[in-house]
């Protein structure tokens, strides 16, 4: 797991808030080759969203809460964050070229 705080200045993120309780952020991590997506719930982020495989290939890593606590989302809601993000992420990476 990444370490959320490893991103300052060099992480330029774009926000989106579209769907009540959660926060989209589109921007770069230092460590990877594509943008990443960041799915927030509540200001805690619960899951991070890649496509380093390819452009339709994406995968999400889940994050536990700072408090420990089990976070009980919307289905729905979360699913919709998720859609959001990747076709953010689809629209930035466009077609990547085959090896």
């Amino acid at each position: 797991m990444r370490d959320e705080s490893s991103r300052g200045p060099e992480y330029p993120g774009i926000e989106i808030q579209r769907i009540p309780g959660f926060r989209v952020t589109i921007g770069t991590e230092p460590s990877l080759e594509s943008p990443v997506g960041d799915v927030y719930f509540n200001d805690d982020i619960v899951a991070v969203i890649t496509q380093e495989r390819g452009n339709d290939m994406f995968d999400i890593e889940f994050w536990p809460r700072r408090d420990k606590s089990e976070p009980r989302l919307d289905l729905s809601s979360f699913l919709a964050a998720v859609h959001e993000a990747t076709a953010r992420l689809s629209r930035l990476n466009g077609p990547k070229a085959e090896d």
